[in-house]
């Protein structure tokens, strides 16, 4: 018998799903939507093991994580650099658990060392000079000085770069923890109006992400999931076709930037000023806006409109809905 569509849709899930799930939960995008649709949709086309499964705006990877846990191979394009990293290090499965433990301990007892020696006044001196304003408005300064610490002891962190990215991966989490700034999706509101207040301190909820990002990783691992091929590419979305072999993808699934006002890239202004990867709205205007899909007004640059406003294809298509689309 035929399953209705609307019973299918019953299936699918919220982006709640993906906030409990192992691994999916390592960083709140709530671009993203539920790993049961990857699932749901796999199901209703009978793939599993040996499909391919591709995503051209494939985020922090719900898509991939999903292919990967039906033994299914993905390819997915993304063009927000920061992101595409998130992805990425969701990805990786292969750790020496115990070894993962050991450089954790190490790193955390290199950041309570460092912490500890720069707890006397002193001003802000101490911090990295590149954090703009908008860090130090997010945090207290007690908490400020211990991210500071897990972040130098990371950089120093001389192991394996699977095991600094999982790290770098946790501290990042436990950004919006710790701030004492409204941290409500999309966007960080550092204003007094939105201030909340937290005792919750930045190396204690660095190391309880650690354990329960190894807990993931430890479940996941167990599973025995059948051998399987991702590709994660940074890039734009148009030149996917270019990255695939005529008829090797089964299913194309995603969730594509719309007009929704939602500005993809202010989402991670926080993390990307933390790790010293822009330091003011330009760049991530010129690193990232400029390269993503137009989806908020905030993108639009008027003197760049005037063109687009014309709407000359639709003029030449019809002088009614021309004249009509160009009032709006």
């Amino acid at each position: 018998m035929a399953v209705s569509a609307i019973s299918r849709k019953k299936d699918y899930g919220t982006f709640r799903d993906s906030l409990r799930a192992p691994i999916h939960r390592w960083f709140a995008y709530p671009a993203g939507y539920s790993h049961k649709f990857v699932e749901a949709k796999a199901g209703e086309y009978g793939l599993g093991e040996g499909a391919t499964i591709a995503d051209p705006f494939v985020g922090t990877g719900t898509t991939s994580l999903a292919a990967r846990a039906l033994g299914a191979n993905s390819v997915g394009v993304e063009a927000h650099r920061f992101v595409h990293w998130v992805a990425a290090a969701k990805m990786r499965l292969d750790y020496d658990l115990a070894e993962l433990a050991d450089a954790i301990e190490g790193t955390l007892g290199a950041a309570r060392a460092s912490a500890l020696c720069n707890r006397a006044p002193q001003g802000r001196g101490d911090l990295p000079p590149e954090w703009p304003e908008l860090v130090h408005k997010c945090f207290s300064d007690a908490n400020l000085r211990e991210l500071a610490a897990l972040r130098r002891a990371i950089a120093e962190f001389e192991g394996d770069e699977r095991e600094r990215d999982f790290m770098k991966m946790a501290l990042t989490a436990t950004l919006r923890i710790v701030t004492t700034a409204g941290a409500g999706w999309p966007y960080i509101a550092p204003s007094k109006h939105h201030a909340r207040k937290t005792n919750k301190r930045a190396l204690d909820e660095f190391g309880a992400r650690c354990r329960l990002m190894m807990a993931d990783v430890q479940q996941t691992q167990a599973l025995g999931l059948p051998r399987s091929t991702h590709r994660l590419e940074l890039g734009d979305a148009r030149n996917l076709g270019e990255r695939l072999d005529d008829e090797s993808v089964d299913l194309m699934i995603t969730s594509p930037p719309y007009l929704n006002n939602y500005d993809y890239a202010d989402r991670t202004r926080l993390e990307t000023y933390f790790w010293g990867i822009h330091s003011s709205w330009a760049d991530i205007t010129r690193d990232v806006r400029d390269r993503l899909v137009m989806a908020a007004t905030t993108q639009v640059r008027m003197s760049d409109m005037n063109g687009v406003r014309e709407c000359p294809g639709i003029r030449a298509a019809d002088a009614g809905i021309h004249a009509e689309v160009r009032g709006i």
